[in-house]
């Protein structure tokens, strides 16, 4: 079996764990009337979304990977992140971690999300903000307008391509020459249930054969249930659904390493 001391990870939603809830703060919600939404900030103030991170973090697909590793993890998902938000938080580790003794031994999962996303960076806020999928929020930041413009006038697909292409292969080339050890786990494929979603169109010895949303729905598909593991609700993993992928990845890191 492969030895590392560090698993990393750089990712969106999925790598964050969004659809991960604790069960008592779900009872709260359904009592409350919220079925849907347990994290509703409560009569006291309190944001029951801080409430929730601690179970989320213990079951998050990255950190069930560095248990069976006795690794440490370093998750750096966010959710609604882009290639380019992941590119820059890979960067800054970089700089970050260059030096350290332990480069060897370290394993770094790129979750890799739609090409189609964008981010921008807010030089009041000092750093970078997801774009598109923001929306609405737009408004409340700094790039607001800039993040118009680029879909106005610059989103197409290739430039999603090109995104893609440079995101392989700046983490491609660092990672060799900080002899990194690393794989690319993409989240979503189109033509699975569910619609507007890129294929990850490039081809790597170190790029899991199956995406993310593939490794859970396929097994609810298989079961009779194809949102058993990801709640059609909110369209991320669950606890279970992060343990499929999780599963999924460590068998892939063993063949490989």
């Amino acid at each position: 079996m492969a030895v590392f001391k560090r698993i990393v990870g750089f990712g969106d939603s999925w790598m964050y764990g969004t659809g991960i809830v604790d069960p008592v703060l779900q009872k709260q919600a359904d009592d409350n009337g919220h079925p849907t939404d347990p994290f509703v900030t409560d009569a006291n103030g309190i944001d029951k979304n801080l409430l929730n991170h601690p179970y989320r973090e213990k079951h998050r697909y990255l950190k069930i990977i560095a248990d069976h590793f006795n690794a440490v993890v370093e998750n750096y998902g966010e959710e609604g992140n882009s290639l380019i938000g992941m590119r820059y938080n890979f960067i800054d580790w970089v700089s970050k971690n260059k030096n350290a003794v332990d480069l060897d031994e370290t394993l770094i999962v790129f979750g890799l999300t739609e090409s189609s996303r964008y981010s921008f960076f807010s030089a009041k806020e000092k750093k970078f903000i997801s774009g598109p999928f923001l929306h609405d929020a737009w408004k409340d930041h700094t790039c607001h307008e800039m993040a118009k413009q680029h879909v106005v006038w610059s989103a197409c697909s290739e430039l999603y391509n090109y995104t893609l292409l440079d995101f392989y292969l700046t983490t491609k080339g660092i990672c060799n020459w900080l002899g990194v050890k690393y794989i690319y786990a993409p989240v979503f494929k189109k033509n699975i249930n569910v619609t507007n979603m890129d294929d990850i169109s490039f081809e790597d010895d170190m790029k899991i054969e199956l995406s993310q949303q593939q490794i859970v729905y396929n097994r609810g598909i298989v079961e009779g249930d194809m949102y058993k593991y990801c709640p059609y609700h909110n369209g991320h993993p669950n606890r279970e659904g992060n343990r499929l992928i999780a599963d999924y990845l460590i068998e892939f890191i063993n063949l490989k390493f």
